[in-house]
């Protein structure tokens, strides 16, 4: 256990959605995870990159997917950041960040900042009351 080994040390973790998800193959874990991490006193940020179950991204893999809707296949939503988030306790984290890929390597320039901005709309949406 993660937590375990860090106890003693002045040391914080990021807990990052999609590596969460993937892990157990399951879209409650980062929240599980979050949590504890919160719990030790060892939780220090969040990054928000996504996984899907099927399409270009493949079967919960770890390529940055965006949120849904952008992404239709995405598992991450607004929601789960406000979760997460809310969880956390904002004013404790160091940070919180997105992660997330154009998979389609012949996309244009106005795709991919199209993909960073819907990120960080999804993640205002989500920190508003």
């Amino acid at each position: 256990n993660v937590l375990e080994t860090i106890a003693d040390y002045d040391i914080s973790v990021c807990i990052n959605w999609a590596r969460s998800a993937i892990e157990g193959r399951d879209t409650s874990l980062p929240l599980i995870h979050t949590q504890q991490a919160k719990q030790a006193g060892k939780l220090g940020a969040l990054m928000f990159s996504g996984t899907t179950l099927d399409g270009e991204y493949g079967e919960w893999q770890d390529l940055h997917a965006p949120f849904a809707p952008f992404c239709p296949q995405s598992l991450m939503t607004a929601k789960h950041v406000k979760e997460l988030i809310t969880a956390a306790a904002p004013d404790l984290l160091q940070f919180t960040g997105i992660k997330l890929l154009e998979i389609n390597a012949s996309a244009d320039i106005n795709r991919r900042i199209n993909i960073l901005r819907d990120g960080i709309n999804m993640m205002k949406k989500a920190t508003r009351g």
